[in-house]
């Protein structure tokens, strides 16, 4: 609504004090008169004086029920009558008086109700003050100061008196109005939980902007930023935690964009920035590069601290767009771009971020292909380092598309949870991983599958008996079947129940990519897990870097103190297995191993040994750490 209409939504809410009062004022007017020619009965002319008695008590009785009558047109013309009858039994009353200030005095309530009738705040504000000044004006030079003079001036002032009071009212209530007015339009214009510009205010923004650089020869540059991984930590450590991470994200935007830039949160856990004004594009590319870094730091939350990442795209106009809408379309096409590639930030580019098929089509061509059976599954060995056995082996899920071909599974799970299909992906991984390993099972290769569990799995009513269910349906044995949850997802007691009843019927579980998130220690070993699996981050450079190696060693031996099972992930080297060995981690996997592959190819690769290796020729020395003798003995 526009400022105006608010401000005159407001004022209409003033009017009804104001119309109540000024004829509660005129009633004592009238009563007033009334009593007056009730004098004149007694005390004057008679004949003349009884005439105007049912006149002066009908004004007076009727002021009552006028305060009742809607705020129209048929109530306006009724207020009119009123008052020309109060102005005859004024006038004939002034007349009855004799003396000559009494008509000019009779006339000044008139102009008071009249005026506050057609122009409320005239009326209020001025007249109220000025008419009562006006009369004791006409009362001492006009004389003689006669009794009936003396009441009207008496009652005009009474009716000034309650005019003021009603002022006072109105205003408070125009006060109230109007800050509740601001408030909708700042409600209109903000998001509410950062402060920042929301979504309708940012095209109008972007738009002026690219009116005023356009002529001026400069760029405008649109940043589209998403964290990655906030889904995990709304779910698992509640929307407590995720506001407060969304905030402190707002406050680390502001403090890099300069003053005049427009910050923005679109919706959910992305945001924009805007910069007008640029000499070139490579400014905005360096704003989104510092972007980028300041989301990196660890948020500190109540449930102890969180590290996200972010991708974040750019387009610049004109080169990139002309409008608004082009521009943020394009940035977030780069945005995505980023994500896929976890290359941190992404320039639009024409050829790159090119989309024919369009999101949605994408969107439902996965629909059709978890409801028609087009995913597939690849298995990737989990090898012990001392021996070269497979113990057990992971499932990873796959979209070949028919038209686009093998789609990256970061592309489409982040579609999936977008569209809230991560509940069907994991159904349909569940159901395929549980086939596999009763198939295996009754050939006699008892081999374990391990499938990824979100947060949000987790948190989805009776998922516990809705997993064994798919599992029995496709007659696995529940022990043949591992879960692999993230750091994250084990804060929630909820979810901790859930894996206990996994536990309970004889699921494993395991927590990936340990040593990236949000973990308590003290809490690890509360839990109802019987795995570790060491991220990549920490294993590929390994036998370089001494860090990771302490990180390693110390995983090592806090699984050894609570019996926990160790696999390290993202093996390519051998040097690195070597060195995973020595100190004293039991199982690994990665390429150097086995790449992810079809059921049938693993087959025939574990057939033909093709599959692991040990990490040390034989008789090398033993590894360090019971962690590694235990977890190679458990399989």
């Amino acid at each position: 609504m526009p400022r105006r209409d608010h401000a005159r939504c407001a004022a209409s809410q003033g009017e009804p004090a104001l119309w109540a009062g000024h004829l509660r004022a005129g009633a004592a007017l009238a009563a007033g008169t009334a009593l007056l020619v009730a004098a004149y009965v007694v005390l004057g002319d008679r004949p003349a004086a009884a005439l105007l008695v049912p006149t002066a008590l009908a004004v007076a009785a009727l002021s009552p029920l006028l305060v009742r009558l809607p705020r129209s047109r048929a109530g306006q013309v009724a207020l009119y009558g009123w008052c020309s009858a109060l102005c005859v039994v004024l006038g004939v009353a002034a007349a009855l008086d004799g003396g000559s200030a009494s008509p000019l005095l009779a006339v000044l309530p008139l102009v008071l109700a009249f005026s506050s009738l057609t122009c409320p705040p005239l009326g209020l504000v001025v007249l109220s003050a000025v008419v009562p000044l006006t009369g004791l004006a006409v009362l001492v030079v006009a004389g003689p100061v006669t009794p009936a003079a003396t009441l009207l001036v008496v009652l005009l002032l009474a009716q000034s008196a309650v005019g003021l009071a009603c002022r006072e009212s109105q205003w408070s209530s125009l006060h109230r109005q109007l800050e509740l007015t601001r408030r909708l339009e700042g409600m209109a214009r903000e998001d509410q939980l950062t402060g920042l510009l929301n979504r309708r205010e940012v095209d109008e923004r972007l738009a002026a902007a690219l009116a005023a650089d356009a002529p001026a020869g400069r760029c405008t540059g649109v940043v589209v930023l998403d964290l990655d991984g906030f889904k995990d930590v709304n779910d698992s450590l509640g929307h407590a935690a995720g506001d407060a991470v969304l905030q402190e994200v707002a406050a680390r935007l502001r403090a890099v964009v300069r003053e005049g830039d427009v910050v923005a949160r679109l919706g959910g856990d992305e945001f924009l920035v805007g910069l007008p004004g640029l000499a070139s594009p490579a400014d905005a590319e360096r704003v989104a590069a510092a972007l980028r870094g300041a989301l990196g730091a660890p948020y500190a939350t109540s449930a102890g601290a969180v590290v996200l990442g972010g991708s974040v795209g750019v387009a610049v106009a004109p080169q990139d767009g002309c409008d608004e809408v082009d521009l943020l379309k394009r940035a977030d096409l780069a945005m995505y771009r980023a994500k896929r590639g976890h290359a941190g930030w992404a320039r639009y580019d024409v050829a790159a971020d090119a989309d024919p098929r369009g999101r949605l089509e994408l969107l439902a061509d996965l629909r059709a292909a978890i409801d028609g059976g087009g995913l597939r599954l690849a298995y990737q060995p989990v090898v012990l380092l001392g021996t070269g056995e497979v113990s057990s082996v992971e499932a990873l899920l796959r979209w070949d598309h028919p038209r686009l071909g093998p789609q990256s599974p970061a592309d489409f799970v982040a579609l999936a949870e977008s569209a809230g299909l991560v509940g069907a992906l994991t159904d349909a991984v569940v159901t395929m991983a549980a086939a596999q390993a009763a198939a295996w099972d009754r050939a006699g290769r008892a081999l374990p599958v391990a499938v990824n569990v979100s947060s949000s799995d987790l948190a989805r009513p009776g998922f516990a008996a809705h997993l064994l269910g798919l599992a029995t349906a496709q007659g696995c044995d529940p022990r043949l079947l591992r879960v692999e949850v993230t750091e994250t997802s084990l804060v929630e007691e909820r979810a901790v129940a859930v894996l206990r009843e996994l536990a309970a019927a004889g699921l494993r579980v395991g927590v990936d990519d340990f040593g990236t998130g949000y973990s308590s220690l003290g809490r690890l070993k509360q839990l109802p897990v019987q795995a570790l699996k060491i991220d990549r981050s920490f294993v590929t450079g390994l036998h370089e870097d001494r860090r990771d190696v302490a990180i390693v060693r110390a995983v090592v031996a806090l699984a050894d103190e609570l019996g926990l099972n160790v696999i390290a992930e993202g093996v390519e080297t051998a040097d690195v297995a070597r060195t995973l060995h020595r100190l004293g981690v039991p199982k690994a996997q990665g390429y150097l191993f086995s790449r992810p592959l079809p059921a049938h190819e693993l087959e025939a690769a574990l057939d033909a040994g093709r599959v692991g290796a040990p990490a040390e020729p034989s008789g090398a020395a033993e590894p360090d750490g019971a962690a590694a003798r235990a977890g190679a003995a458990a399989g």
